[in-house]
């Protein structure tokens, strides 16, 4: 099936999160086939190393203080963005080239307003109940048209191929409070970017809209907003047809919170208190269900494994067997996308990474100053947004197609000239180099690129001479004019910039670099029309390697500076005049090198940093850090030969922190066979480390769960559950004794669900029967079972079949007041048990048992299981089920507006 390009893919977000990727500018068609992850980096389909080709914070833009980004839509080499508002300056909507990194326009906007979306030189937008639409080409001014909603509210319009998708909703107020309201009536709309409507069709609440072949797939349900948080009522996934708008589909109602498109044929879904869940694209049927619980952040699915972000933590988990890949317990993650063998993350803090995603280790990261990171990939770029910062990072498969569609310019060919350079392998070369973009051969891509480049450059000095250099002159000297333009640009920016001005790398410019530039200016100024055929020849360099190379040099001004700062602060720990040398010898010569050395130095920073918390927290007064203060030292030194292991140490040192604060704040437990358990691991021989790292991971999750699990004991009231706070903590004491993390996680879970309610005898009877037979459902399936509710007249009266990959349960059900259960119900479910071929037979009452009915299910020994009143009330207080009455549903704070 077609899905068209790879990397034409919907930016949908989390309803739960916050406006900055909520929802994004624009929605792609969904991808084709997923590149099996690996760990080979050859084979990344993005093509490492990610070179950083500009980073641009937009503090003081056009007189802004510290707004934040909101990315818009990526179309024709132009970022087109939306600034905050701030206490000094009004929002704002802003082109911004991407090649050049400047402005292009920007003009003061509503606070309301929504990121521009753009089409074929169309910029959309709405301003809450109005949609408008301006030309993209030049500051917005006045309207090309505009409608006005039908409904009260209209929500950030998408890009779906080459229309317009637009939904709107209503907000009705709630008597719970002021700001308080309820999303049940909704409406989507397709339009032209000339404005025509091609339909509409109106519903229930509809959100995320986004394409997979020719269908519209979103969420339509009830959601309503109470005491500044946001619930779902209801939510299912819906299918529509994208030339009519007719409902193809839809899904079951599983309360979906929010969707993700994934570049195979499947919609991921999110239930906020239940699942993820793999629906397929062209029927809504569930092809797969992870349980997860509250409190996911961001979800993406590669070919085997969903990527699922909760709290600090990252986990992939197998989607057919539900297994556990692999756990990185400390990137705070905040928006997750799998693309091509990679798993990439925005995280809290302004930090990025690039993480394998068939074994979750790091390849590479980058951050920004501060903000909560996001980002996007497109055309084999990476650009990073975070506050009021964007970056832009190309790897070699960006690099590739920029090249091809830089050498694709016919600019200064003429018709004939054309014709001439594909006679002479131009077209063929190219064809070539498109092909190895597919497979990924980048460098040979750019190598057939290069071969048709020299085709063009000689058929430009042959059409020069025959035509005396003038028709031909005066297109170069266009793109001559042009060349100059930006590297006066970038010139002038290089002498503000360098040299450093503080630091202990102050005083470092890229002098040769700079005086190239000139000397490229120089020369440029020279050109002139009519030029003789060997001139034309010589002058075929048209000087971006030194625009270039300035360009490069200017962008890592900023990082450059940082580290300065940051090296002068450690100077008694790292030796800054050998890492000032080696960036003297190496800023004009080998921009590669620079970078690599930047990222050393950052790196050396980083640990020295952490280092010196671990000492200042007396963890040496437990621990012998002998060893890792020596892997410490050998990362200080930028001429160090030794390989590093990077990730073992700054796992290590993560796991001393968080064992320093564990041994403050568990006073009253004992944490010796931890503290054995992290000496042995700290202790490591280099052929350990992998080992080790699985192993201080372990410890550092172990602890953190441990403290996170005390806290809660501490506040929670256990006055209406069997357990009480002396059984928690004596779990407690167990699970750290034989150094269980599963266990651990296990009591954290079971506290946190006490915390949301216990289930009282009250509630058991505020259910009609079929419900109640809904909620014992809903238990098992808590559990970790499948489970489905029979039929009414279902032989033997079994109202619940509940199945594991061990076991098949039937489940009957009575929901009684003041009668107990006798013996007759318990031998009619295990007289159906085997007919059902059940492993086992379980009755369960809201009320008791007789004397009479114990005595027989004891009779059927192990294949027979009584749940009274009391153990059901247990049972359900320490599930992720919430008491009726309580509230439900609970996600993040969100703006007021819903999107």
């Amino acid at each position: 099936m077609n899905h068209g390009d790879e990397e034409d893919i919907p930016f949908t977000r989390r309803g739960f999160l916050t406006t900055a990727i909520a929802l994004t500018s624009s929605a792609f068609g969904a991808g084709g086939a997923i590149a099996q992850a690996t760990e080979n980096k050859a084979e990344y389909k993005i093509g490492l190393p990610l070179e950083k080709q500009w980073s641009t914070d937009f503090t003081g833009f056009g007189g802004i203080g510290t707004p934040r980004v909101t990315l818009g839509t990526i179309a024709d080499g132009v970022l087109y963005l939306k600034l905050d508002s701030t206490n000094r300056d009004s929002a704002k909507l802003v082109a911004h080239d991407i090649e050049a990194n400047s402005g292009i326009w920007e003009t003061t906007a509503d606070d309301y307003v929504s990121p521009p979306i753009i089409i074929d030189g169309t910029l959309l937008v709405s301003v809450l109940s109005d949609l408008k639409a301006y030309s993209a080409l030049e500051e917005p001014d006045s309207t090309l048209w505009e409608h006005e909603a039908t409904m009260d509210i209209v929500s950030w319009p998408k890009r779906i191929k080459d229309k317009f998708v637009v939904p709107e909703y209503n907000a009705e107020p709630r008597d719970s409070g002021d700001n308080d309201y309820s999303y049940e009536q909704g409406r989507l709309a397709l339009y032209d970017p000339d404005g025509t409507q091609q339909w509409a069709v109106e519903g229930e609440y509809i959100e995320y809209p986004y394409s997979y072949d020719d269908s519209i797939i979103h969420i339509e349900g009830k959601q309503y907003r109470a005491d500044d948080e946001y619930h779902v009522s209801s939510g299912r996934v819906v299918s529509r047809d994208f030339e009519t708008g007719d409902k193809q589909w839809e899904s079951s109602d599983f309360d979906i919170w929010n969707i993700r498109p994934t570049r195979s044929e499947t919609i991921l879904t999110h239930s906020r208190n239940d699942a993820i869940r793999g629906i397929d694209s062209d029927s809504g049927t569930v092809d797969w269900t992870v349980e997860t619980g509250i409190g996911v952040k961001d979800f993406d699915a590669g070919p085997s494994n969903v990527y699922i972000g909760v709290g600090n933590d990252l986990q992939a988990i197998d989607y057919t067997t539900g297994s556990r890949r692999w756990t990185r317990t400390e990137l705070s993650p905040f928006d997750i996308n799998y693309y091509g063998g990679l798993l990439f993350v925005g995280a809290d803090g302004g930090n990025f990474y690039a993480l394998d995603a068939a074994t979750g280790k790091t390849v590479w990261d980058a951050a920004h100053p501060n903000g909560v990171g996001y980002l996007r990939i497109l055309d084999g770029n990476l650009y990073t947004f975070s506050q009021n910062r964007v970056s832009v990072f190309a790897g070699k498969r960006g690099e590739a197609i920029a090249a091809l569609e830089n050498s694709r310019s016919t600019e200064g060919l003429g018709s004939i000239s054309s014709v001439v350079a594909n006679l002479l392998g131009r077209d063929r070369a190219l064809s070539r180099a498109e092909t190895d973009i597919e497979n990924q051969q980048y460098e040979s891509a750019l190598d057939e690129v290069t071969n048709a480049t020299l085709q063009k450059q000689s058929v430009e000095a042959t059409a020069a001479l025959i035509s005396s250099g003038i028709v031909y002159g005066g297109a170069r000297n266009t793109g001559t004019r042009i060349q100059k333009r930006r590297l006066q640009s970038w010139l002038h920016q290089s002498d503000e910039l360098y040299p450093l001005q503080s630091g202990a790398l102050r005083g470092l410019s890229p002098d040769n670099i700079i005086q190239q530039g000139k000397e490229a200016e120089e020369e440029l100024d020279h050109i002139r029309w009519g030029c003789s055929l060997l001139s034309l020849v010589s002058q075929s360099d048209d000087y971006s390697g030194v625009i270039k190379k300035l360009a490069r040099v200017n962008n890592q001004h900023e990082d450059l500076l940082a580290l300065s700062k940051d090296l002068a602060e450690f100077e008694d720990h790292i030796p800054v005049q050998k890492w000032k040398s080696q960036f003297v010898e190496t800023v004009d010569s080998d921009l590669n090198r620079l970078e690599e050395l930047l990222r050393l130095g950052n790196q050396a920073v980083r640990l020295t940093e952490s280092y010196h918390r671990v000492q200042q927290s007396n963890a040496e007064e437990r621990l012998n850090l002998a060893t890792l203060d020596s892997l410490i030292q050998s990362t200080q030194s930028p001429t160090s030969e030794n390989q590093h292991p990077i990730e073992y140490i700054e796992i290590a040192l993560q796991a001393v922190e968080t064992f320093t604060t564990a041994h403050s704040e568990l006073t009253q437990y004992d944490l010796s066979t931890v503290e054995n358990n992290l000496q042995d691991s700290i202790d490591v021989r280099h052929t350990d480390y992998s080992t080790a790292e699985a192993d201080l991971g372990n410890i550092e999750e172990l602890l953190s769960l441990a403290m996170e699990s005390e806290t809660d004991r501490k506040s929670t009231d256990f006055t209406h559950s069997d357990l009480s706070s002396m059984d928690i903590q004596g779990w407690i004491h167990t699970a750290l004794r034989t150094v269980s993390t599963d266990e651990m996680e296990e009591i954290r879970n079971t506290i946190r669900n006490l915390k949301h309610g216990v289930w009282k005898t009250e509630h058991l009877h505020a259910y009609s029967p079929y419900e109640f037979e809904v909620l014992i459902s809903d238990l098992y399936k808590d559990l970790g079972y499948q489970t489905q509710v029979t039929t009414e007249g279902t032989d033997g009266g079994v109202d619940v079949i509940a199945e594991s990959p061990n076991e098949t349960l039937i489940i009957q059900v009575k929901q009684y007041t003041n009668n107990n259960i006798g013996r007759p119900t318990v031998q009619q479910t295990a007289g159906v048990r085997d007919q059902f071929g059940a492993d086992k037979a379980i009755v369960i009452t809201s009320s008791d048992f007789t004397g009479t009915a114990e005595e027989a299910s004891r009779d059927f020994g192990h294949r027979m299981e009584l749940i009274d009143g009391r153990s059901l009330k247990n049972m359900l207080s320490q599930s992720s089920l919430i008491p009726p009455g309580e509230n439900v549903r609970v996600a993040n704070k969100q703006p007021q507006q819903r999107q």
